[in-house]
This record gives structure tokens, C-alpha cells and sequence, in this order.
């Protein structure tokens, strides 16, 4: 007779949840005008039909989705850039990048926000400064506003990458009416 072990992930869960039964409210991720239409990206144009029109399909979808991107998060040597950031923290962040010293700093401050709120590459927000400089005024408001707290210790850093994984992540939760909180327990800043 073989014993089957429980994974450690899935005993830290459950363990969370015997402490807090009842979890907070969902994440709200507001709908901004300007948002891409054509979501997610990597689909074909019919899938993205099918998905307008049935809603179970597109919820189902999102789901795997959603299991993908937390899975790929947790295996090792993976998943530094990957966590969330609600629209409280990322709103501190572009203000400190807007009033912060360095090169064009409301440039930088326009493209984050269209970058996190609707969903658009740089080059499709019309970025004029580097990816480079876009990072260094990131992870400087991510330092002083201080985004990872007593976590710091997590081998966590923020890139455009966090940013554009948010971005997919709350559009999944907000389109298919899941709650993300589940799938990435602890990583939700």
C-alpha cells in the first residue's frame, strides 16, 4: 500500500485558511477607457469570439490561465518578477515616479499607468524613454514606498514584467469573476 504525501504549498493553504475562514473582499481592478480590446493577446480571433459570446468558456480559460501563471510562479528558479500589485500600491508608486528626480520622470509616470491600467506595450503607449529608464524610476518608487515590506526577504523584484503579469492577472479576475487571492497567496502587494 502506497502513502501519498500532501504537497507543502497545498498544507500552507489550508493551514491559512483555518486562521482566516473568511477572507477579505475580492481585489476590484477598476475598467479604464483606453483598455486593449483584444484580450488576451496570444488567442486567435475566432477563440476571442467565442470567448465575447459564452461566458463559461471564457471564465473556464481564464481559470487554467490563472493556474499557469501561479504554477510557472512557484517553480524554482522561477517567479522573482511575479507578483501582484492592486491598484492602491501601483497608484503610490506612479505618484512617487511623477514627483521623483531623473530623466522625464511624467513620461515615465504616463506609460507605467498605460501599462498597468490598459493593458498596452510601451511602443503602444507612444513611450518616448528607454525600458531602461522605465525600470530604474520603477524599482526606485518601489524602494521608497517600501511595496514588499517585511517581505523584503523574498527574492522578489519588481520589473515590466510585474507590472504587465498584474495587468493579465487582474484582467483574468475582473473578466471571468474569479478571485485571484487564491492562486497567489502571498504574493499580492
Amino acid at each position: 500500500m502506497t502513502v501519498r504525501s500532501i504537497p507543502s504549498e497545498h498544507l500552507k493553504s489550508f493551514e491559512e485558511d483555518l486562521i482566516e475562514p473568511w477572507p477579505p473582499h475580492p481585489i476590484e481592478f477598476p475598467v479604464t477607457e483606453g483598455e486593449i480590446n483584444f484580450f488576451p493577446r496570444h488567442i486567435g480571433l475566432v477563440q476571442f469570439m467565442v470567448f465575447e459570446k459564452i461566458y463559461q468558456f471564457r471564465s473556464r480559460y481564464y481559470r487554467m490561465q490563472l493556474g499557469v501563471i501561479s504554477r510557472n510562479a512557484r517553480r524554482a528558479g522561477r517567479g522573482k518578477h511575479v507578483f501582484i500589485l492592486v491598484p492602491e500600491t501601483t497608484e503610490k508608486l506612479l505618484r512617487e515616479i511623477k514627483l521623483g528626480p531623473g530623466h522625464r520622470p511624467a513620461e515615465t509616470e504616463r506609460v507605467l499607468r498605460a501599462m498597468y491600467f490598459q493593458g498596452k506595450t510601451p511602443a503602444e503607449a507612444g513611450c518616448q524613454v528607454s525600458d531602461k529608464t522605465l525600470l530604474r524610476h520603477l524599482k526606485r518608487a518601489e524602494k521608497i514606498v517600501d511595496v514588499l515590506g517585511p517581505r523584503r526577504d523574498n527574492p522578489f523584484g519588481i520589473s515590466l514584467a510585474t507590472i504587465k503579469i498584474s495587468y493579465t492577472v487582474l484582467r483574468y479576475g475582473r473578466d471571468g469573476n474569479i478571485d485571484i487571492r487564491r492562486y497567489f497567496r502571498g504574493k499580492i502587494f
